[in-house]
C-alpha cells in the first residue's frame, strides 16, 4: 500500500482539501459549469488543496458498459479536456487515483488513461488506492506537526439505497487505520464521524480517536442513457470540502457547496 506524505509546513495553520471525482469528461451529461466553480473556488486559496479521486474521464469503449456513440469527446480527447480544465490548479493538486471508467483501458491495453493525465499536469499517480500523511502546521500542544492519515480509493456499487453505499464507505476502516476514509463512485456526498477506541499499552488505557467517512459526490448530470436506463435518483453535483487544523487534531467536513 503507497503512503504519500504531505509536508505543507509549520506556516500553514489550516486546509482544505476538495476530494473531487467523477467528472465523467466526455459524458454529455458532464456538468461542466459546476466542475469550474469549485475549481475557482480552491484556485481562491493556496491552501486549498485537490485530491482527484478517480472517473475524471467517462472513458467509454466498445467493450464496456455505455454507449459508445454518445460520447461527446473521444477517450483521447477527454484527457486533453482534463488538463485544460485542471491546468491552472496543478500546484495544488495532490495526486490522482483511477476510477473504474479509466481502468477499462488498463485492462484492454494496459495503458492507464488518468497516469498520462498525471503526467501532463506533473502530479503524482497513486493507481486505485493511497494513504496520504499529510503534515501541517505547529501543534498547540507540543509545537511538532499536526499530522493526519487520509486513505482514498475510488470505491465500487453495490446497491442504489444510502444505506448500502455507507456500509461500502465504512468497510474501508477495515483496510487500513486512518484519520479521514474518501470513497467515490457513487455519486452520493455523505460524510459523517466515527469514533473508534485505541489501546495506550504504556498507560493500561484507551484513547479516543474520531474517523471521518467521506463519500464524494459528482460533476455528472443524471441523463437520458445509463442512469435512466438502470433506474438512478438525482443526486446533488459537487464534493464536500474537508477542513483540517494545523494547531490542533481536529477534523471539519462540510457538505452542500461552495
Amino acid at each position: 500500500m503507497f503512503v504519500h506524505e504531505v509536508a505543507l509546513g509549520e506556516s500553514v495553520h489550516a486546509i482544505e482539501l476538495l476530494p473531487l471525482s467523477d467528472f465523467h469528461i466526455g459524458s454529455p451529461d458532464f456538468a461542466e459549469d459546476e466542475l469550474k466553480k469549485y475549481l475557482r473556488y480552491a484556485g481562491e486559496d493556496k491552501n486549498r488543496l485537490i485530491l482527484l479521486n478517480g472517473d475524471i474521464l467517462n472513458n467509454v469503449t466498445k467493450n464496456s458498459v455505455g454507449n459508445v456513440y454518445e460520447e461527446v469527446l473521444t477517450p483521447r480527447e477527454q484527457i486533453k479536456e482534463a488538463k485544460y480544465q485542471l491546468e491552472p490548479y496543478k500546484d495544488q493538486i495532490i495526486g490522482i487515483v483511477s476510477g473504474n471508467h479509466e481502468r477499462r483501458t488498463d485492462r484492454e491495453s494496459g495503458i492507464a488513461p488518468v497516469e498520462v493525465l498525471a503526467d501532463l499536469l506533473e502530479v503524482p499517480y497513486f493507481g486505485p488506492e493511497v494513504v496520504l500523511k499529510i503534515k501541517l502546521g505547529k501543534s498547540k500542544v507540543n509545537g511538532a506537526p499536526v499530522v493526519y492519515h487520509l486513505y482514498a480509493t475510488h470505491g465500487w456499487g453495490g446497491g442504489r439505497k444510502k444505506g448500502s453505499k455507507v456500509n461500502n464507505l465504512e468497510s474501508l476502516g477495515e483496510i487500513v487505520v486512518a484519520d479521514i476514509y474518501c470513497m467515490a463512485h457513487t455519486h452520493d456526498m455523505v460524510a459523517y464521524p466515527k469514533p473508534i477506541k485505541i489501546p495506550v499499552p504504556e498507560h493500561c488505557m484507551c484513547r479516543e480517536i474520531e474517523r471521518w467517512f467521506v463519500s464524494s459526490g459528482s460533476f455528472q448530470r443524471r441523463g437520458s442513457g445509463y442512469a435512466a436506463e438502470k433506474g438512478f435518483t438525482h443526486q446533488s453535483l459537487g464534493c464536500p470540502v474537508i477542513k483540517l487544523s494545523g494547531r490542533e487534531r481536529k477534523i471539519v467536513v462540510t457538505l452542500g457547496g461552495v
